[in-house]
């Protein structure tokens, strides 16, 4: 975007100036101090981005959707661009690998979840119905589908089978990302391609972050218009959820999530030990420990009977 900005030399500079603030070493790996796993850095980098990208924007900004191979693996991702925020879509897990909020510069998308080497949003699953530990198809390698004639969405495809309580069981899902200017939704089609009816807990896993700050966050809990906030130093579950909402309480704006069907809610905050810490030391005090972001997994408990087709949607929304 850069490169093809014609005009005032000034913000092609100031631009500029702030990609080079984006590129500090320690972020292309995990060094001794932390490198790219350090929170204030990680945001700090998105911040520097999305401050690049509005300085050089034109004052009237039209959303548009693009496709291009940004992280150079093969396969294209899928960039949608608006005045209120930026989504990037990893074509492997038909993921958001990027949320961008352009008024606070927050990638809400970039959490951590340590243990199980994870980042991004909105990375799908099935687990036996009722429960999200036992994980028995991480849905990945997802087909993304071109389609011209749908301007502000994206579709993505994938067939998958698995061998399960000695049942082969095969499924298809349609996964469509369908982009506003101010929020997206996320539209899930899943078909039963079995001769029996098929239960399970069909899941969606969040790594989400506002700030590097722990305090500085707060998580509500939406059921029937009604909302409730959350104590988040230990990790939560709840049923019959219809949204979640994680507030920036320094920046004023909050991400919302809903959803057209009541759904199951596990939330863990991440914490990660500071590299100046020795491993041998029990008991690290919080100061000695970095916030990484909460783990939110949505589940929906799903019977589909023989070849037969579900429906349900996921509503994403940044409030001021």
């Amino acid at each position: 975007m850069i490169a093809l900005f014609r005009g005032d030399k000034s913000r092609k500079k100031a631009s500029i100036d702030d990609v080079w603030k984006a590129q500090c070493g320690d972020l292309f790996w995990i060094g001794p101090t932390g490198g790219i796993l350090v929170p204030e850095a990680r945001l700090g980098a998105f911040s520097s981005l999305i401050e690049a990208e509005k300085t050089i924007r034109q004052s009237r900004f039209h959303s548009y959707l693009s496709f291009d191979d940004l992280n150079f693996d093969g396969l294209k991702e899928a960039i949608f661009q608006s005045s209120v925020y930026n989504c990037y879509l990893q074509s492997e897990f038909a993921s958001v690998s990027e949320f961008d909020s352009i008024k606070t510069e927050t990638n809400y998308a970039c959490g951590w979840n340590d243990d199980q080497c994870s980042t991004g949003c909105f990375k799908d699953y099935i687990s036996t119905e009722g429960s999200f530990e036992s994980n028995i198809i991480a849905i990945e390698h997802w087909n993304m589908v071109e389609n011209p004639k749908e301007e502000s969405s994206v579709l993505f495809r994938r067939e998958f089978s698995n061998r399960s309580y000695d049942r082969f069981l095969t499924f298809v899902c349609r996964k469509t990302y369908r982009f506003r200017n101010d929020f997206f939704s996320i539209d899930y089609e899943l078909s039963n391609k079995n001769t029996e009816a098929c239960q399970f807990r069909f899941c969606t896993k969040s790594e989400i972050t506002a700030t590097p700050v722990f305090e500085d966050h707060r998580i509500e809990l939406l059921h029937h218009r009604e909302s409730k906030t959350l104590d988040l130093k230990s990790q939560l579950s709840f049923e019959m959820v219809d949204g979640i909402g994680l507030s920036n309480l320094k920046k004023s704006e909050r991400v919302l999530i809903r959803s057209d069907l009541p759904f199951s809610l596990l939330v863990k905050s991440n914490f990660l030990q500071k590299p100046t810490v020795s491993p041998q030391v029990l008991n690290v005090p919080l100061d000695f420990l970095m916030f990484e972001g909460f783990s939110i997994n949505i589940g929906w408990d799903l019977s589909i009977p023989p070849e037969g087709t579900v429906f349900f949607s996921l509503s994403v929304h940044l409030e001021h």
